[in-house]
Parts: C-alpha cells; sequence; structure tokens
C-alpha cells in the first residue's frame, strides 16, 4: 500500500471529473484507471445495508455501475438467518448462528450485542483477526442491536476506529448520536446531518488517515437504511425508512410492480403461520408500494456514499487495490406469500446482494453458484492472508472471484432460532442451487424446486415423486444444524 501521493493529486482529479465521478447527476459512472500503483497487502471495505431486497438495487445505479459492472455479482447470495443481529453475528464471526449462539435481536431472548458477548464472540471477530494481521481497523455504522444500552461509549475490542450510534440511536436518521471512539457527540437535524451522508464523510476520512499511515486497512460500513426508523426504543413519527432531503421527492412515479409470490392466492400447502393470513386488499396494496418507494429513496444516499468511496479510493491510487464489497445483512417480505418483514425462510427474505470488485477480479463477471453470508469472513481473512482462531463454517470465494471458476456444490443451513412469541415459527432448512427445504419447529415441512418454481409458489413436500429426495435432504438437514467448521463446508 502507498501513502498519499499528492503530487499525482491534481492529475487524479482532473481525471476523476473527465469520467464523470464527481458529477451531482445520480447516474452509472466509468471509472478511470489508477494514477498510482499500491505494492503491499490488498484493503478491504464492506458497506452493508439494512433490511435490503435483492430487487432494491434497481435504484443504485453507481453501485450496480461501479461494482457490478465493475466487478463481479453473485447470482445466489443468500443469508442463513435473516434477522439483523444472528446474520451481522455470522459476518463477524464467520460462523453460524447455532454456533455463534445469538438467536434474536433481543437480549432477553438470546440475542443482541449482550449474548454476542455472553457467548465469547467478542474476542474472535474478523476486526481481532485482521487488527492482528498488522491492518488497521475501522467500524463505522450501527454494530449489533442494542449495542450501547448500558454503555453507550464502549469501544469493542479490535477497532482502531469505531464511530457507531449507541442502542438509543441505532434506529434514527436525524437527532442521533454517535460513539467517535469513544466520546459521544450529537448530531441534530440539518440536511447535513443526515446519518447516512455522515457515515459516508467518516468513512472517506478513515481511508484517507489509513493511506496518509501507509498502512492496509479494513473497513466496515454499515447503513440504518433502507430500515424503518420506527424501533422498539424510538418511536419515529415518519412513516418507513426516511430518505435524504434531497430525495424526498424522488422515485414519485416508481410503479410497484410485485412478482406472482405477492399475495399469494392458493396457500393452502403452506405451513399454518401463512395459511391464517387473510388475503392482501387495495389498501395493503398502497401501503406496500409506499413502503417500497420510501425504502429505496433511503438507499439513494447509500449509492453515493458508495461513489464517495469510491471517488476517495480512486483520489489517493487505492482502488484497484481494494477488494470492495456490497451486501446487505438479510432480505424483506412486501406481500410475498401475504407476508410482511422478515425472518421467514422464503426467498425475498433469505437472497440478498452482494456485489465485488477487487484486484484479478474480472470486470462484468457473475460467479454461479450457491454462496452466503458464512463466507464473508472466510473471504476477508483470506485476502488479507490473516488467519482465524476458531474454526470457520464458511469457505473463501476468493479463488471464485480471481478465476472466475463455479463454486462448488453445497448445501447452506438457513436457520431461523428466535425463541421469542413470533408469528414466524422456528425452522431450520437447506438451500442448494436448486432446492429450498425448510422443516419448522411446528412440524410443518416446506419443499420448493426453485429452477421450476422460483417464487415457491408450489410446496412439493409429500409429493411422493418427491419423497426419496425429501428423505436426502432431511438427512442432510440432520448433519448440518448441528455442524461445526469443516462439517458445515462438505
Amino acid at each position: 500500500m502507498v501513502g498519499l501521493r499528492w503530487g499525482t493529486a491534481v492529475a487524479a482529479i482532473v481525471t476523476i471529473i473527465a469520467t464523470g465521478l464527481l458529477s451531482p447527476e445520480r447516474r452509472p459512472t466509468a471509472l478511470a484507471a489508477p494514477t498510482v500503483a499500491s505494492t503491499n497487502r490488498p484493503n478491504v471495505v464492506v458497506v452493508m445495508t439494512d433490511d435490503q431486497r435483492l430487487d432494491d438495487l434497481a435504484q443504485m445505479p453507481l453501485t450496480r455501475k461501479l461494482l457490478g459492472k465493475g466487478g463481479a455479482k453473485f447470482d445466489d447470495y443468500v443469508v442463513s438467518f435473516p434477522l439483523c443481529c444472528p446474520s451481522r453475528a455470522t459476518y463477524l464471526t464467520g460462523r453460524y448462528a447455532h454456533n455463534h449462539g445469538v438467536r434474536s435481536n433481543e437480549p432477553t431472548d438470546s440475542g443482541g450485542y449482550q449474548a454476542f458477548v455472553e457467548q465469547g464472540n467478542q474476542q474472535h471477530t474478523i476486526a481481532i483477526w485482521l487488527q492482528e494481521a498488522g491492518y488497521r481497523t475501522g467500524s463505522i455504522g450501527r454494530y449489533l442491536n442494542f449495542y450501547g444500552l448500558t454503555d453507550p461509549t464502549e469501544v469493542p475490542p479490535g477497532w482502531d476506529t469505531w464511530i457507531a450510534p449507541p442502542s438509543e440511536s441505532a434506529h434514527l436518521m436525524f437527532d442521533y448520536t454517535l460513539n467517535e471512539n469513544g466520546a459521544l457527540v450529537d448530531y441534530g437535524d440539518a440536511a447535513s446531518d443526515y446519518e447516512t451522508d455522515v457515515l459516508a464523510r467518516r468513512s472517506a476520512a478513515f481511508i484517507r488517515d489509513a493511506g496518509a499511515a501507509d498502512q492496509a486497512f479494513f473497513l466496515s460500513v454499515t447503513t440504518l437504511a433502507p430500515h424503518d426508523e420506527n424501533d422498539e426504543l424510538v418511536r419515529s413519527p415518519y412513516d418507513g425508512p426516511r430518505p435524504a432531503p434531497r430525495d424526498r421527492h424522488a422515485l414519485r412515479r416508481l410503479r410497484f410492480r410485485p412478482g406472482p409470490a405477492y399475495n399469494e392466492g392458493q396457500v393452502g400447502d403452506k405451513p399454518k403461520f401463512v395459511r391464517r393470513l387473510r388475503r392482501l386488499g387495495p389498501d395493503e396494496r398502497k401501503i406496500f408500494a409506499g413502503s417500497m418507494r420510501r425504502r429505496r429513496r433511503s438507499l439513494l444516499a447509500v449509492d453515493d456514499l458508495v461513489g464517495q468511496l469510491a471517488r476517495t479510493l480512486r483520489k489517493h491510487g487505492e482502488l484497484d487495490h481494494t477488494y470492495f464489497f456490497f451486501t446487505s445483512d438479510n432480505g424483506f417480505l412486501l406481500g410475498e406469500h401475504r407476508l410482511h418483514g422478515k425472518i421467514a425462510g422464503y426467498e425475498e427474505s433469505v437472497r440478498v446482494p452482494l456485489l465485488v470488485r477487487g484486484p484479478q477480479i474480472k470486470r462484468g463477471i457473475h460467479v454461479n453458484g450457491v454462496a452466503g453470508n458464512v463466507d464473508l469472513a472466510p473471504t476477508i481473512l483470506d485476502i488479507a492472508g490473516a488467519r482465524a482462531d476458531r474454526r470457520l463454517d464458511g469457505i473463501s470465494l476468493l479463488d471464485a472471484l480471481k478465476r472466475r471458476r463455479k463454486l462448488p456444490a453445497r448445501s447452506f443451513l438457513l436457520e431461523n432460532l428466535d425463541p421469542s412469541k413470533s408469528s414466524i415459527p422456528r425452522y431450520r432448512g437447506i438451500r442448494t442451487a436448486k432446492f429450498s427445504y425448510l422443516e419448522h419447529a411446528n412440524g410443518a415441512v416446506e419443499l420448493y424446486d426453485l429452477r421450476a418454481d422460483p417464487s415457491q409458489l408450489h410446496n412439493l413436500a409429500d409429493h411422493k415423486p418427491k419423497r426419496p429426495l425429501q428423505r436426502r435432504l432431511h438427512h442432510r438437514l440432520g448433519r448440518l444444524q448441528s455442524c461445526d467448521g469443516r462439517s458445515c463446508r462438505r
């Protein structure tokens, strides 16, 4: 890695302006050749949104251009536990929820930041491992649910730079507080205080500071968008995700075009928790349409954030020496199967984006095969040449990215271990490239052929021709649901 070569700054800025990267217009832009070549270990940047659906990428042209067309897109990327805190714990540890022990968002239900600490994960994260390998580490944005509930000034181990909202501010876009390296800083309601924009500025500053120190870095940026501002602790008067003031009236003509699973008509083959839901009417459709537009408005600022980080990396000659990931902690159901929210094991809830650009990754490639959030930590460690001090449940995706190889055929574990009295019962399941198989705690079973029925409208469980397949998946699930390390990767 190189330091900031200010002698080349003017040429770099001219190149950036010429390619349109500093244009205020919200349009895809190309990146020019780097002005400075780095020589040491690559940097890693991860931008993770909250509750973003796969199709929400449609209104993020910069992200799609810079990271998707400028790198690789994973065609089938899933999260093992589609709920914020368990999913983020998997990202930090490289382990399934049954191994890291975070089973819900709530501290009272074996979840939240408290469970993460109590289960001994705090000293075994990618931040610790990369810091020990000589990386400068930074976490900017949301952490785990209910972080800072007892000590809002706490800085978890492993992070050289720490900027995060404590629990009371975790779901607010304005009038919030950030813990900035142990000091509490209040933000107000000015346009410049919009949280996504603040995170973008602080992330860009981290990149500049790491460059000045001539040190490889790992930066994790986690936004609130497109999550609701409503929360267990804070009830916002704003209905839905709040966009940046500049985007308040954007996307007014965006139409809501749900797929075949929306307001599913025939649910007799679904579990009881779906069968008891009434069909959605015109009023609900308007609500979901409004929610979709608000969610995507809030992501426009995230798209700007990705562009700003790319510009900062480019300006200092580091973009082509950086692995830049974009993903989400889980998806979200907007009326599919009559459901609203997450946790359910359906595709809209478990499938999320994963876009990656970086050294030796050809532009515009698609990675085939199933990958998941349990693979992020192993991949980042592989990039950095760092080692974990625990067995990891995922695999590195780096070889597939560099060599354009198809991922190995595998069964990916789905699990909802939330002990709370949720309307969606607990389940465990398997996700392969072709099938989704779920076993619910109340005895219900679901089996879908995703190639023939991607909308999951026809449950094939207990259909006579599929019984041999169902038995194989049942036995495979029996092995996976208690796997650890290598046994999870087979």
